[in-house]
């Protein structure tokens, strides 16, 4: 774990503190952590070497992943963008074309340079939390998502069609399977997708 200098303002301290401790989780929780938060009724396929999640992934918890991808995918969107995106992640969590875990989800295919699902899992770049007010940010949408069980999903879905999504991407770009999606609406820099009926 790389240690962050430490800042001469007592309050940046203290948030430094929290995000050291935050990141340093202890393998026995998270592995709990992660039992009780993967689909139950799918097996585990993406928990055994080699698979495309990176080795320290196996000591993170759901929690932590999640965050993280919000951070790194969404923090300069409204809390609404960064909610719909943390929710495309668990959407595919129980979606059988993806992984059955938070933390495969968001590393499926990581060892792949800039072919993964979440470019910042796969630009080569370090995953460095420069903004702890953000990044506190991010774990707060983390904690409501994860949160919200099935009834509250259901009324989510019933009352927005874009808790339903399971792709997005940048206004910047228009990859070419979004001809092919259902656009299901756009919040900040991101337009969301579901995939096409599966015959």
């Amino acid at each position: 774990m790389t240690l962050m200098p430490t800042p001469k303002n007592p309050k940046k301290t203290a948030a430094r503190a929290v995000l050291s401790l935050t990141l340093a989780l202890t393998p026995a929780l998270v592995a709990a952590s992660t039992a009780a938060t993967a689909n139950p009724h799918r097996p585990a396929t993406h928990a055994r070497a080699g698979s495309d999640e990176r080795s320290a992934q196996q000591f993170w918890s759901p929690f932590m992943c999640l965050a993280k991808a919000i951070y790194f995918e969404a923090r300069s969107e409204p809390r609404e963008g960064q909610m719909a995106v943390g929710r495309v992640i668990l959407n595919r969590v129980d979606d059988k074309g993806f992984p059955n875990t938070v933390c495969g989800v968001v590393y499926q295919n990581a060892s792949l340079k800039n072919r993964c699902q979440f470019s910042f899992a796969c630009d080569g770049k370090k995953e460095r939390i420069k903004e702890t007010g953000a990044y506190f940010e991010a774990q707060d949408v983390a904690r409501a998502l994860l949160a919200c069980d099935d009834p509250c999903r259901k009324r989510e879905k019933a009352s927005n069609g874009i808790a339903s999504s399971t792709f997005y991407h940048t206004v910047d770009v228009a990859p070419s399977w979004s001809k092919s999606f259902l656009k299901t609406g756009t919040i900040g820099r991101h337009v969301f997708y579901s995939a096409p009926a599966r015959s």
